[in-house]
């Protein structure tokens, strides 16, 4: 007899839930398999504003090292468009197969395109579909009541909640936090845009230009980030020392 298997109140052939298993987080994952020691995350991996500020501290000392005078990352808007698959593809055609698995391949002037690992069309899991469509399109396609259908239009349009609060929100206020003790502040610049993107405004050469997050590079944050940044502080509130990289937020 095929074995069964129970997860989270849906029931999967072997063959499918070896599939949730590579999608799960090890530690997650190794619950299942008594004899399989999972392994502990890297650090900074934890928290979003670990790595997010891990990935600033760098660029500080990049601007520091070659004299620039600011460092500057788009917005939350510009990056959901960015992403926009509805500037890639025409639409995104997909059918619930019976083993609960989805057969998906783009659509471009009329044609099918090699964009699924190389691949046309591509069979996946659930669990698997964001990993190719992202996160909103794959809501939709296991949302609906039909067995198939295509995202065209809109439905491949991003959403730009994430997106702005992770460019907008949380990473200037980490940043924010971090950089005080040298007087920065994140605040606003223009930067020059492709000719082929709606702009802010014109300069009066006619350079279109947008407004992007930036952070300036002051006298002081510049002499300290070349003397070197800490990556770990140690956490004081236990009875063995750990190094903890998410506590060193400044």
């Amino acid at each position: 007899m095929a074995c069964r298997y129970k997860y989270k109140g849906k029931i999967y052939e072997a063959d499918q839930f070896a599939d949730v298993l590579l999608s799960l987080p090890t530690s997650e994952a190794a619950k299942f398999m008594p004899d399989v020691d999972s392994l502990p995350n890297a650090p900074f991996v934890g928290k979003t504003q670990s790595w997010s500020l891990l990935a600033m501290k760098r660029m500080l000392r990049y601007a520091a090292e070659n004299g620039f005078d600011s460092v500057a990352w788009t917005t939350g808007e510009q990056q959901a468009e960015r992403y926009d698959l509805s500037q890639q593809v025409d639409a995104i055609q997909w059918t619930r197969l019976d083993n609960g698995r989805y057969q998906i391949q783009a659509e471009k002037d009329g044609s099918l395109l090699p964009v699924f690992d190389g691949d046309r069309i591509k069979v996946v899991t659930e669990q698997q579909l964001p990993n190719y469509v992202g996160k909103d399109a794959a809501e939709k396609i296991i949302a609906s009541k039909t067995e198939d259908g295509d995202l065209t239009g809109d439905d491949l349009k991003v959403g730009m909640e994430g997106m702005i609060g992770f460019y907008d929100q949380m990473l200037p206020s980490v940043i924010n936090k971090y950089v005080k003790k040298w007087g920065g502040r994140v605040g606003a610049s223009k930067v020059f845009a492709d000719s082929d993107r709606p702009a802010d405004s014109t300069t009066d050469r006619g350079w279109n230009m947008e407004t992007v997050h930036s952070l300036n590079i002051t006298p002081a944050m510049r002499e300290s980030v070349l003397r070197g940044q800490p990556l770990f502080t140690l956490q004081r509130n236990r009875k063995d020392w750990k190094i903890d990289p998410d506590d060193d937020m400044g």
